[in-house]
């Protein structure tokens, strides 16, 4: 006897949140991501005006310039890793002399037993930095480790995606009933993807105008000038585009550059970018819930609850999961 329809719905519903649960157990968020963008431009740039004029070669060559993409980022990165190894001294150098510059302003502004614990001079940093390289030693190479797997699962993640967008087929008579519910479900799940990548946009163009206002507003009026301040803004909103752990790098490297003015400057940085860390999870679920007919205490719940079970990748993941399946539920009307 066959299933009804409705068992082949439940059976791929069920499968779908097994997935995504599995996602992030298994640390693919990365992958996910990845497969699912290079799946939506290469799904889309052959529709487009420009695209359309190439006829049929429309869908392999979105899929070269989809391809490209990585590709070009890796060859960038290598040369500028081989720039870094030939001028590694030369840096090295520069490092010391601008933390001279930093720690010289830093005694001049700390308390008496504060800078007194304060390296005096170039040649006294020198130890102190490479004892700080040396305890930090196991960090940063976990750091490259995990750096490493996430580049090379978005690799393997856009591969998938230009796979899928050259291998699907639209829903046909002879296509078995559970294959059809899963590719609805894809269709779905690209769909909230879409919605959550234009959501994005608005809340990474929000954070930037907000720093703008800090850089060159508040910190004016302090007295003080944000050095790189549009390397920064530029930074912040292409980071922005990925959910709160964008945010989270931006805060650091902000910081960093903060230090170098001095301690007040890095303090305020550091204080207004948390203000706006945490100002992140109420815009993102004002501006998500909106695009996705969704209250903004469910999304601020389910981000709240994945960051607990899962950490980073959980707060990353919420509000594109809990769309997703939020639009599944509305679909089988349970909700």
């Amino acid at each position: 006897m066959t299933p009804s329809r409705s068992s082949f719905e439940y059976a791929s519903l069920v499968m779908a949140i097994l997935a995504l649960g599995a996602v992030l157990k298994f640390d693919l968020i990365v992958a996910m991501l990845a497969t699912c963008a290079s799946f939506a431009l290469a799904s889309s740039l052959p529709s487009t005006k420009l695209f359309r004029r190439l006829g049929r070669r429309a869908q392999m060559v979105a899929t070269v310039v989809v391809a490209a993409v990585p590709v070009i980022v890796l060859v960038a990165v290598g040369i500028s890793l081989a720039y870094l190894g030939q001028h590694a001294n030369a840096a090295y150098l520069d490092v010391v002399q601008e933390l001279s510059k930093i720690v010289s302003q830093w005694r001049g502004r700390l308390p008496v037993m504060l800078a007194s614990h304060l390296p005096s001079g170039p040649e006294a940093i020198k130890p102190w930095l490479a004892q700080l390289v040396q305890s930090q030693s196991n960090t940063l190479a976990a750091f490259g480790k995990s750096s490493a797997h996430g580049l090379l699962m978005a690799l393997v993640g856009g591969v998938i995606g230009l796979l899928l967008a050259n291998g699907r087929r639209r829903e046909s008579a002879d296509m078995m009933p559970l294959s059809v519910v899963i590719a609805r479900r894809a269709h779905h799940l690209d769909t909230t993807f879409r919605s959550i990548v234009v959501a994005q946009f608005w809340i990474a163009s929000i954070n930037t105008t907000l720093t703008a206002i800090f850089f060159y507003g508040v910190l004016p009026l302090m007295g003080e000038h944000m050095p790189y301040a549009l390397s920064l803004l530029v930074l912040t909103f292409l980071a922005g585009m990925l959910p709160v752990a964008g945010n989270l790098l931006c805060n650091t490297v902000t910081t960093l550059v903060g230090l170098s003015v001095g301690p007040m400057v890095a303090v305020a940085a550091l204080i207004f970018l948390v203000v706006i860390h945490k100002l992140e999870y109420v815009i993102n679920a004002k501006v998500v819930g909106s695009r996705m007919h969704m209250a903004a205490w469910e999304l601020l719940s389910a981000m709240f609850v994945l960051e607990a079970v899962f950490g980073v990748p959980g707060l990353v993941a919420a509000p594109f999961f809990y769309a997703y399946l939020k639009a599944e539920l509305r679909e089988l009307q349970w909700v």
